[in-house]
């Protein structure tokens, strides 16, 4: 062949062998490259074909040119004809394809045609191919696997089982005149019969001289003698018959047992084990590892003979050997009888249908004997009536714990009923205090005079307030919900404020001797004003309680450090009756009533209060008395800044100044009158109360002063808003239907009432109900029981700050709506009326109806909203937004009035003036000058 430009190929003719005659003939021209020449072949139609290294050629039989089939078929790897004269081709990588040769030889339309691929192969790596007579199709792969293509049935059969000792690439396929398979691989030639898969392996061992075959490098001439080529020449085959026949009759023998890898042959402890003449093994139970060796004794073919065994049992199928393989081990083999059986091929691989069979026996170990069993059935038996001791005990044991759990749940369930109970009554004892409370200034403000009875009376509505507060707060410890809330400041100040407030009075009228001592005098801390406030008034009530007249109380503040933190000491001691030893342990229980005198005061939840409190502070409270000569009372809480964890700090309610710490302190409980101010008339109230006789009496008290109306709960309430113009809301928490916190968020989230202020009166007043009542949009706190005069003051406070606010936004000549001071979502709502005002402020025509439908909002919702918010009614809101902006225009002096007037939206400039003057005390010109100076 020449080169790729121009090639040649030499043609020789021959007949039957004999060199007829030799000529050139020129390839064809292709796109690109048709690569070496790798094999011809010559159909039954003397069609000669030749395949390359990138493309199919065929040579017409009596034409001299050479025609080019195909380029797209990569690699041509094998090409075969089978009975029907259909061409076939294998490829290296692209599959199976058939081409129909025409009989009038014109190859110039043909294309081969995909007949299959992976999907139906098992590999697209095709490496040779040929047909038989009997319309089978021999396939072989790279990977060594050997199919079968029926041609009139159309299915695949894949027969690389049959091989399982061939792992090599098959490079060569042939049929002989005896049609059976011959396969080359690189180092072996086998010969396989299709009718009964006998076959035999030709290698160096058996003569062959050739060591490594090639690919496509076979013949097969007229006589039958098969020609393969290989690297050391060509070795010829003389086929024959000789596989067809039925498999030679080969017995296996027994050649050796191993156990435990020592040989019963050879060792003499273990000849008693092995009978060879019965073919028997009785194994003990040490014996482990066993190795079975097996032979035909036929040496000749030794290398071409292949062994099956099975024992019962536990194999469940045939186990096939190799050639190099005559053994078969097994490994913890169970007690009892097993069959081995062992059976071989002959030199052709036709199994024989002689077995050899070998019966082994293995004797159990003691604990796999009958005793044995019968021990482990009657340990498992009594492990199992232990089980069921142990579980009907702990059953039993559970139920009991679970009946103990249902009466201890009973017994707190039965508490937190009490603790309901008495929390429900302390709101409702709450409502008539607030009363009493009320009446009481409307009587002192009648009477315009200091009557003594009147602090005696606030006195005790206090001390009612703290008792039921302590209900409340013992209620909220149960549920989780007490908080510490730190504050920093001089806590013998505060201790002693609260000393000489609540006591010195009762103290006095006992004529009880009150010592108050302090070491250092002041002592900056961080604690809870609350929670110290409640576990001293409970700590000095029981011992003003419990003390006799004349005796003595005192309290003593020491200040101990340790080397992690510092804290505080207090010692309540007091000269009372004491307390017995037996009963010490128990007093700090809650509902513990001591059965000593005076014990029926007692509610039972005053020292347990104090001990919960006090380790709410991260403290200890512990008592030491004696019956006659009083108690101590002794608590440790820690002050240092990092002693109780996360804290809220803020400065101290209430101090003491430094000139007046030695001095007894005194307190008013009635507030200073509230002056009158200038407050517009009708204001109107609505008072939200479910408790008729205080809704009535704030309603009379207020009337005074205001038009009240009133309602009995949230719901009613809320119709009474719709049809009329409410200034201030006052609203109860606890109510029917609706209680007051749903109120307070139904109105601030509705744009139309969001901006109507709301007081809230309720019996609960700890930091956190505060914040609870602000979260909801709550404008102010209350409470119960309150005086009057705080509820008007906040009444008069509203009501003049808003008209102060207002002022001050309608005289400024710059647009803040902030300088109103109201919540985020009113805000919003004037900052959109003024946008909708500056978009329109040219427009001279815009008025009311087009600003409460930019804003969607009835034009009597706007009036209510505009009025109580800012002072002026719509028409003045619009005009007084325009002579703001007329401001910012007249601080350009190059700008006259007129023009001004026009882009403010007023219809001429007299009018503009009148109004300019009417807002700012000053005409446009004098403004306008002002700013020029």
């Amino acid at each position: 062949m020449g080169n790729n430009n121009i090639p040649i190929i030499y043609s020789i003719k021959t007949d039957n062998g004999r060199l007829v005659s030799c000529s050139e003939i020129h390839l064809p021209q292709a796109e690109k490259p048709l690569g070496r020449i790798h094999a011809f072949f010559e159909d039954k139609q003397n069609n000669i074909w030749i395949i390359t290294g990138s493309g199919l050629l065929v040579k017409p039989y009596n034409q001299k040119n050479i025609e080019l089939v195909s380029l797209a078929l990569g690699t041509i790897t094998g090409i075969t004809e089978d009975m029907r004269g259909i061409i076939w081709i294998g490829t290296q990588s692209k599959g199976l394809f058939q081409l129909n040769i025409p009989k009038n030889h014109d190859f110039s339309h043909v294309h081969p045609i995909l007949y299959a691929s992976e999907e139906v192969l098992t590999s697209n790596h095709l490496r040779a191919i040929c047909a038989d007579l009997k319309g089978h199709l021999w396939i072989g792969t790279k990977e060594g696997n050997i199919i079968r293509y029926d041609i009139l049935s159309h299915t695949f059969t894949d027969l690389s089982k049959q091989f399982t000792f061939m792992n090599e690439s098959i490079i060569s396929m042939l049929i002989d005149d005896f049609g059976d398979l011959w396969i080359s691989t690189n180092k072996r030639l086998i010969e396989y019969d299709p009718v009964n898969q006998a076959m035999r392996v030709y290698t160096t061992t058996d003569g062959v001289a050739v060591s490594s075959f090639r690919g496509n490098s076979y013949y097969k001439d007229s006589s039958g003698k098969l020609y393969f080529g290989g690297n050391k020449g060509i070795s010829a085959f003389n086929p024959s018959v000789h596989l067809s026949g039925n498999p030679t009759p080969n017995k296996v023998w027994i050649s050796d047992i191993k156990i435990n890898n020592q040989s019963l042959l050879v060792s003499n402890n273990n000849k008693n084990k092995l009978h060879l003449n019965g073919q028997t093994l009785n194994l003990e139970p040490s014996d482990k590892n066993i190795e079975i060796n097996f032979s035909t004794l036929n040496y000749t073919f030794a290398s071409k003979i292949r062994y099956a065994y099975k024992l019962e049992g536990v194999d469940n199928d045939w186990i096939y050997t190799d050639k190099n393989r005559q053994f078969a081990t097994y490994s913890q083999l169970r007690k009892g009888s097993h069959r081995f059986h062992v059976k071989a091929t002959d030199e052709n691989n036709l199994w024989s249908d002689q077995v050899t069979e070998l019966l082994i026996y293995k004797r159990p170990a003691y604990y796999e004997t009958n005793g044995a069993y019968l021990l482990y059935v009657s340990c498992f038996l009594l492990a199992m009536f232990l089980v069921f001791r142990w579980t009907r005990n702990r059953i039993k044991l559970k139920n009991e714990l679970r009946i103990a759990q249902i009466e201890k749940d009973k017994s707190e369930e039965l508490t937190q009923v009490k603790l309901r109970y008495f929390t429900n009554i302390t709101h409702d004892f709450l409502t008539p205090l607030t009363i009493v409370s009320c009446l009481i200034d409307d009587a002192e403000i009648t009477s315009r005079g200091g009557n003594p009875q009147f602090k005696a009376m606030r006195s005790h509505i206090e001390r009612l307030r703290r008792l039921l507060q302590q209900v409340l707060d013992f209620r909220k410890i149960e549920s989780n919900n007490m908080k510490l809330s730190l504050s920093h400041g001089d806590i013998v100040a505060f201790i002693k404020q609260t000393c000489f407030k609540q006591f010195i009075p009762l103290m006095e009228k006992k004529e009880i001797d009150f010592r108050f001592h302090a070491e250092p005098a002041q002592i900056h801390a961080y604690f809870d004003t609350d929670k110290l406030d409640k576990i001293l008034y409970n700590l000095l009530s029981n011992a003003e309680k419990y003390t006799p007249p004349k005796g003595q109380v005192g309290i003593e503040l020491t200040l101990g450090k340790t080397a992690r933190k510092d804290h505080l000491v207090i010692k309540v001691t007091d000269t009372g009756m004491g307390i017995p030893s037996e009963k010490q342990p128990h007093i700090f229980t809650r509902f513990y009533n001591n059965d000593i005198a005076f014990s029926g005061e007692s509610n039972g939840i005053g020292l347990s209060l104090t001990k919960e409190l006090v380790e709410l502070h991260h403290g200890r409270i512990f008592v030491s008395s004696a019956p006659g000569k009083g108690s101590t009372f002794t608590v440790i809480i820690p002050i240092g800044k990092d002693s109780c964890g996360e804290r809220e700090s803020y400065p101290l309610a209430s101090s003491i100044p430094e000139e007046k710490k030695n001095e007894p302190l005194v307190f008013n409980h009635m507030p200073d009158p509230v002056p009158e101010q200038n407050v517009e008339n009708g204001t109107t109230i609505l008072v939200v109360e479910d408790n008729q006789e205080l809704l009535s009496l704030i309603a009379n008290l207020l009337s005074a002063h205001y038009q009240i109306i009133t309602a009995s709960n949230g719901v009613e309430a809320l119709s009474i808003i719709q049809t009329h113009d409410i200034d201030i809301i006052i609203s109860d928490v606890m109510m029917p239907e609706m209680d007051g916190f749903e109120l307070c968020i139904t109105l601030k989230k509705n744009i139309e009432t969001s901006h109507i202020p709301i007081i809230l009166l309720t019996a609960k007043s700890s930091t956190e109900d505060r914040v609870e009542c602000y979260k909801v949009g709550a404008d102010a706190y209350i409470s119960k029981p309150f005086q009057l005069q705080v509820l008007e003051a906040r009444i008069q406070n509203f009501l003049t700050n808003r008209k102060n606010k207002q002022k001050e936004f309608r005289a400024a000549a710059e647009i803040n709506i902030s300088r109103l001071e109201y919540q985020t979502i009113d805000e919003q709502f004037l900052v959109r009326v003024v946008q909708v005002i500056e978009k329109n402020i040219s427009d001279t025509e815009f008025d009311i109806n087009l600003l409460a439908n930019s804003l969607h909002i009835s034009k009597s919702a706007l009036y209510r909203k505009l009025k109580m918010m800012t002072g002026l009614s719509p028409v003045e809101f619009i005009r007084n937004i325009r002579l703001k902006h007329a401001c910012q225009l007249l601080k350009n002096e190059f700008i006259s009035i007129a023009e001004v007037t026009y882009q403010v939206g007023f219809s001429s400039p007299r009018y503009f003036a009148t109004c300019f003057k009417n807002e700012f005390n000053m005409t446009p010109t004098e403004y306008q000058k002002i700013l020029a100076v």
